[in-house]
This record gives structure tokens, sequence and C-alpha cells, in this order.
């Protein structure tokens, strides 16, 4: 029986979720798996280790109605990818992703594997469009958002949503972690108790936000967004950055929504503006690895900065 890892990582939904699809397309088995793997300069933080911990209990919710087990490891993901794949593993599929650190170690972990004669595959999931993707008349990236908007809808008429796998998947028994024992919920004190009331991380419920935004919210988002006593906004950032749902996801919701409500074709604008921001983000990110220590203009290298370390606080001179 031929076996794929699917590896999980920012992609934490069953539905359209294009490694997951294409492995179950072509392989027998397959074995999802999750590693909390830490070794990187963007260490989840404390709030986000505890959507993390709801999260995964909700995607192996929703793996038992496929009789499949969510695999937990803890480590170093090349080393846990290298010993599982020695246990008649064909391939490993992924979903890329684009922070600076994770492109090199996959491209690392990619080239590892395959000298070890594992198929790998990778797949868009995270983004509509991938940076490579969108760029100018002359072949160039964007770095103003304007232009940008506008070459990423003339590229974004026809997307589709992959379907969630169907039941007859076959899985293998692999050794996992138990999700309690990483202690990602905080116990003393539990100072997530206003999270447990507010939020319910996992795909349905991320799929319920954007239902009840385009129901209640979508008509008046232009001019309700900006003020936070309204609770206008969609809700729906913790979820696209867990993958709990993707972007194309939403926009082929909101898509539909302007077709069967052109008066609010206006509304449906200005919130896909917002989730282009984000794709523009990425772009960005990936043509500039060093955004997160560097300044974007080299101009702003030269504003001096007075640093309170007592609080934690930089702020330009004036």
């Amino acid at each position: 029986m031929t076996t794929a890892i699917v590896w999980f990582r920012q992609d934490l939904r069953l539905k359209d979720n294009p490694a997951l699809y294409h492995a179950t397309k072509k392989f027998e088995a397959i074995i999802p798996l999750y590693i909390l793997d830490e070794d990187h300069d963007w260490a989840t933080g404390r709030a986000q280790q505890w959507w993390l911990h709801q999260s995964l209990i909700a995607l192996q919710n929703s793996f038992d109605r496929l009789n499949l087990k969510l695999i937990l490891r803890k480590g170093d993901s090349f080393k846990i990818l290298q010993e599982l794949t020695e246990k008649n593993i064909a391939a490993v599929y992924w979903n890329r992703c684009y922070e600076p650190h994770f492109i090199k170690r996959d491209k690392e972990i990619k080239h590892q594997l395959k000298l070890n004669g594992i198929e790998i595959e990778s797949f868009n999931s995270h983004l509509i469009h991938e940076p490579w993707e969108i760029t100018n008349l002359q072949g160039n990236y964007y770095k103003v958002f304007t232009p940008f908007w506008r070459a990423w809808c003339k590229k974004s008429k026809d997307i589709s949503i992959l379907p969630s796998p169907s039941k007859n998947i076959h899985g293998k028994k692999i050794k996992s972690d138990l999700l309690e024992n990483w202690k990602l919920l905080p116990t003393h004190p539990n100072w997530a108790i206003g999270l447990d009331q507010t939020w319910k991380p996992g795909e349905k419920s991320a799929l319920d936000h954007l239902k009840y935004f385009i129901s209640k919210k979508l008509e008046n988002y232009s001019k309700k967004r900006d003020y936070p006593s309204d609770n206008s906004t969609s809700l729906l950032s913790p979820f696209l950055h867990f993958g709990e749902i993707s972007p194309r996801q939403i926009f082929t919701a909101i898509q539909q929504t302007e077709i069967m409500h052109p008066r609010i074709s206006t509304q449906c604008e200005h919130f896909l503006k917002e989730l282009v921001w984000r794709e523009f983000s990425y772009h960005l990110l990936y043509y500039f690895p060093d955004l997160p220590h560097q300044n974007f203009k080299k101009e702003f290298n030269k504003m001096s900065w007075i640093t309170d370390k007592k609080n934690a606080v930089r702020v330009a001179k004036r």
C-alpha cells in the first residue's frame, strides 16, 4: 500500500487543502502530520499556543469522520520527517509557507528527502496568488499596493475551491505525541478564560464567521470597520493565520455575494482590498526577506530613535 505524509503547517483544515487533496488522489494511505517546531525566530506566542491547541483538536475531530488519526510530533522538522519516511513512506506533501526562515528550511528538507528517494510535492494554500505570479509589464514585482491590486484583480477571474477528501481514506499506525503534553494551554493562572468565551478555533467556526460577516456586517463594512465599538470587521484574521479557512474560500464567497447582491458591490470591493493587502504583505516579504528587521526604504535608516528600555518603547525623534 503506497503511503504519503501530509505535513500540516498553516493549513489546519480539510476543505480547499491542496496538499491533502492531491495526496488522497494519488496514494492509498495518508498520514496527517503536525510538527511543533519552534527552532526559529518567530516562535508562537502564548495566545497563539492556546489557539493552536484548540485548532488541532478541531482538526482531529474532522479527521475522526474520515477514520484518520492526526499524528503530533514535537522537535526538529527534518529529523522527524527523516525518521518517519524510513517506515515505507513514498512521499511527503505540504502546502508552502512564505516567511523567510520557513522558505530556507523547506528547501533544505526538500533537497535532503529527495536524496533519500522520497517524492516531495508542495502547493499553494495560504495565498490566492503566490508572490512570483503577480508582476508588472516588465516582469518585476510591485512595491506599491494600487498597481498590485489592479494586476491581482485581472488575474483573479477563475478561482476554484477543492473539496474535502472522501471517507474512503486509509491511514497507518504511527506513534503520536499527546497534545496535552505540549502544555500549550495556560494554567497558573489561566488567563485564557476570555479567549474561551470569545473564540472557537477550527475550520467550522471559520466558515461560520465568514457566513455571519457576509449576512450581518458586509453591507456597511466600509464605514463601520473604522469604529471599534461597532464590531463590524470579519474577525477572520486568526482563522486565516492558522489556515482554518483559505483566502480562496473567502474570495469566492464575497464574489458570489457581489453577483447576488450588486447593490453592495462597493462594500465587497472594500473588503476584498483588505484581503489583498494580506497578499501584498506576503509579496513584499518574499522579495524583501529582511523586512522584519530592516526598513523597506533605506532613507528611513537615517532616522534617529529614542529607546526607552524600561518600557520597551522606541519612538522617532521629531
